[in-house]
């Protein structure tokens, strides 16, 4: 499309699949009342990620025992807690390019035109255990968990 016409916007016909995520936010940058929230409801989480949705709600991804994606609406109120899939062991985030290509391959295949938000490795005492994946594919937010062969286990929605 043409630039400045009516169809046109910065991120393009693919809103922003260009590897810049301008949706993530530092931490500090959230709005105090979700980093009260947190931090009243959820004493042990750390804080891991966060990001803004196109429609101005907050994701805010922590870890305690498990992995969590929360999520707030645009005024900061708490809309819902999801349990994604993770392996226990130590939390690495890593470069897209790390990945086997077998965990590549199954994104292309399954999610085309898919953008990494975020990847991670799960060690556990210096063992690879496998991998997560944060994605972004068709305006839909999923937290996928891989082995450490690269293979598919599971998928979660992030609302």
């Amino acid at each position: 499309h043409e630039r400045g016409g009516d169809d046109w916007h910065q991120g393009g016909c693919f809103d922003y699949r260009d590897g810049h995520h301008r949706d993530t936010l530092a931490l500090d940058s959230l709005p105090s009342v979700i980093l009260n929230y947190m931090s009243t409801n959820y004493p042990s989480d750390t804080l891991m990620r966060a990001m803004k949705k196109r429609n101005g709600d907050y994701v805010v991804i922590s870890r305690d025992s498990l992995l969590y994606a929360n999520v707030f609406d645009s005024t900061g109120s708490f809309v819902s807690r999801v349990v994604l899939p993770a392996r226990p062991g130590d939390l690495a985030v890593i470069d897209a390019s790390a990945l086997p290509a077998s965990v590549t391959s199954y994104l292309n295949s399954t999610y085309p035109g898919y953008v990494i938000d975020k990847a991670y490795s799960f060690s556990d005492n210096g063992t690879l255990q496998g991998y997560g994946v944060l994605i972004n594919s068709n305006n839909t937010r999923y937290a996928l968990l891989f082995n450490s062969a690269g293979a598919f286990v599971a998928v979660k929605v992030i609302p």
